[in-house]
């Protein structure tokens, strides 16, 4: 309506001027404004305008707020069978049947430690990374690629201080999967989601709680924060799992540790079939 109102006003201007008779018209020219340059002006103004309103707005703010939750199934374990049922809950959330999870192993007189459960998932065509020291982070990068995270940690703290307190430790020494988290406004991580073997209903804790009443505590020397991440092959969890961690990230020290463990767990078990055979003998 501007630009019309600034061609109407040039258009109704007279063009001519009339001079008395007799003597030659005196012909008035008309200003040079082109339609460009009258809509030019207009488009100006507007802007003009458009700034003066952008200047005054508030600033725009966007929320990072998240809450992110994978539902992987929440079963329940037996007598020390925290690690094979947190297991089944991740074979189970891949579509993969862990059969009798209960008798996943053939005993759980002393539970079991990180490769014999990494043996078993990967005998049933997972891909599985592990990880000392991991951070929130590394739980949320892998959640949000569709991978639960199987945690090893001491239900309720407590530190190693001494041989009684290792003692109380190893009968709290806990397996979990991390299933979600909760970001506030500001993208900081608030809340770590959980299935507890021991709970039927997935845990919600503060960050905080987790670390220090959970995760930052292991029966296993320079395990702190250890974590086992799992995907099926062949779906698209594989690949981000292999892109996320390309080996095993943990030093050489800590791995000759899990691999003694190891060792001694099935010395034991191997130990105990033994017993077990010889006591059939006589029964």
């Amino acid at each position: 309506m501007a630009a019309y109102s600034l061609f109407k006003n040039y258009l109704l201007e007279p063009l001519t001027a009339t001079q008395p008779a007799k003597t030659k018209p005196v012909t008035t020219k008309l200003p040079q404004i082109s339609f460009l340059n009258a809509f030019s002006k207009v488009i100006r103004t507007k802007q003009v305008q458009n700034i003066s309103m952008a200047t005054d707005a508030a600033p725009m703010v966007i929320s990072q707020r998240k809450d992110i939750k994978l539902t992987a199934p929440n079963l329940i374990q037996g007598h020390n069978e925290c690690g094979p049922t947190s297991l089944a809950m991740i074979l189970q959330y891949y579509g993969i049947n862990p059969g009798d999870y209960h008798n996943m192993f053939a005993s759980d007189t002393v539970g079991h430690g990180p490769l014999a459960l990494k043996r078993v998932a990967e005998n049933r065509n997972c891909l599985v990374k592990q990880k000392n020291n991991g951070t929130l982070q590394d739980l949320v990068s892998l959640i949000d690629q569709g991978i639960p995270v199987q945690v090893l940690g001491i239900y309720g703290g407590g530190t190693n201080s001494s041989l009684s307190a290792y003692i109380d430790n190893a009968s709290r020494a806990h397996w979990m999967v991390a299933t979600g988290y909760k970001k506030d406004d500001a993208g900081n991580i608030t809340h770590i989601y959980f299935n507890n073997p021991n709970q039927s209903t997935t845990q919600c804790w503060t960050a905080s709680d987790f670390l220090t009443k959970f995760w930052n505590n292991n029966i296993i020397p320079g395990g702190h924060r250890y974590y086992l991440a799992t995907a099926k092959r062949g779906l698209y969890q594989e690949s981000a799992l292999q892109r996320i961690m390309t080996t095993d990230q943990f030093s050489d020290t800590f791995a000759t540790t899990v691999s003694v463990i190891d060792g001694l767990e099935r010395a034991f078990y191997a130990a105990e079939d033994i017993a077990d055979e010889i006591s059939s003998w006589f029964s």
